[in-house]
Parts: structure tokens; sequence; C-alpha cells
């Protein structure tokens, strides 16, 4: 049975003197764009499974105002401990297949397929992401 997706995790991320934490905000987002909807995520590397930054006892979510072609969108503050493995997700609608505005907005999108985009970062000291 999978995770309950909105329970957090509790003692996944180890905090140990050689690993000194770091807080780092993340935006994700589902736009809307000319050939359907992208969606942006992040997940961290805990106990060699892949989390929503979300679930982590540490985060800190805020609801950010939709803008104009934003269907919605959270900021997402987590404590990180240096070296922490995070990873983007990007998924948009294959190119072959498009909608309109309408599909989108009623959900008559559902049955387009998307494909993933995925970049693995590294936190580093400071807070900043370093791609690998």
């Amino acid at each position: 049975m999978p995770p309950d997706r909105d329970k957090p995790v509790f003692g996944a991320v180890k905090v140990t003197t050689a690993q000194p934490t770091v807080a780092v905000s993340f935006e994700e987002s589902e736009r809307i764009t000319r050939s359907g909807s992208t969606t942006t995520t992040y997940l961290v590397l805990l106990d060699r499974v892949w989390q929503p930054l979300q679930r982590l006892a540490t985060a800190a979510v805020q609801l950010a105002a939709p803008t104009p072609g934003v269907v919605w969108r959270r900021i997402i503050t987590v404590s990180l401990p240096v070296g922490s493995e995070i990873e983007r997700v990007v998924e948009v609608p294959k190119r072959e297949l498009q909608a309109n505005t309408s599909d989108i907005l009623f959900g008559r999108n559902r049955g387009l397929k998307h494909e993933r985009r995925r970049t693995r970062f590294i936190v580093q000291r400071g807070g900043k992401l370093l791609a690998v």
C-alpha cells in the first residue's frame, strides 16, 4: 500500500554536526501553456526513497496568489542538510498532443499524455543548488 502523501515524514533526515543545515525555498506550480498544462514539483531523497518536499517535518508551505496563466502556486521552505539530493520534476504535455484552454480549465485534458523531465541537484552551503 503506498504511503499517504499528505502525512509528514518524521525523523527521515538525520542531522549531525558534520552536516550543517540550510533553509532552501522552492516554488511548485501548475501553469497553462500553449499545448496544455505544465506542472513543476520537487522531491527530496530520504533513506533511498524520493519524497515530496511538503512531507518533511521542517517544511513550511505557503500558498501563493495565482497569476494569469497559473492554476496553483506554492512556496515550500525547508531546512535541509548540506549534501541533500533534490529532484525537480517538470511534467509537460507531449508535443504531438495539444489541448485548447477550455479543455484544460474544464478537465477534459486528463487523457493527454505527459512527459516528465527530471533534474537533480545537491544542496550546497548557503542554500545554493548544484545541478548534477
